[in-house]
């Protein structure tokens, strides 16, 4: 686990992911559960305490020490954290992060693994594969994004205003004679 602590970058990292990555060390660094690191700078400062999980390359963000073990131990069901979940760093398309996000709450701790395809076919509809190697198991999804429009959020620890886009994901189970 990589927790951002740069101070000189933004004000909320150093204020706030350095107690994290001080109780990530203290009750997990030591357990053989994790490896702890900290690191000057990786972005989303306005999510701050931010981390990254690898080798996975999942992106955290606004963990507060108390949920940290969920985090950790894989326990509980993902979607408790889905608040604190910033997304997957091999996906770029702001879009294929809210479908991945979407399997993440639909399959639980067993997405992690899984391989992921992803196709835009007719309309707002996208092709998406999912294939677990430890099963062998794939399954097929037609997915639909609904954009919800417009939020206003704080984009960093100096009060500074902007806004994100928001979106809806959904995803319809293809039948076995329609997954070709």
């Amino acid at each position: 686990l990589v927790v951002c602590t740069h101070a000189s970058v933004d004000a909320c990292c150093g204020t706030f992911g350095y107690p994290l990555y001080e109780a990530l060390r203290r009750e997990h660094g030591s357990t053989g559960n994790a490896r702890v690191w900290r690191i000057s700078s990786f972005g989303g400062h306005r999510f701050a305490p931010t981390l990254v999980d690898l080798p996975e390359g999942r992106y955290w963000g606004n963990l507060t020490p108390e949920r940290l073990s969920q985090l950790v131990h894989r326990t509980g069901h993902p979607s408790e954290l889905m608040d604190c979940y910033r997304g997957w760093g091999c996906l770029s398309r702001h879009a294929d992060q809210v479908l991945e996000r979407e399997l993440f709450r639909k399959h639980g701790w067993n997405w992690i693994g899984q391989r992921l395809e992803l196709e835009p076919a007719d309309g707002d509809i996208t092709r998406v594969a999912t294939h677990d190697p430890r099963s062998e198991n794939t399954q097929h999804y037609d997915a639909v994004l609904r954009h919800l429009g417009a939020e206003p959020v704080l984009v960093g620890c100096d009060g500074t205003a902007g806004e994100v886009q928001r979106y809806e994901a959904s995803l319809h189970l293809r039948e076995p004679a329609a997954q070709q």
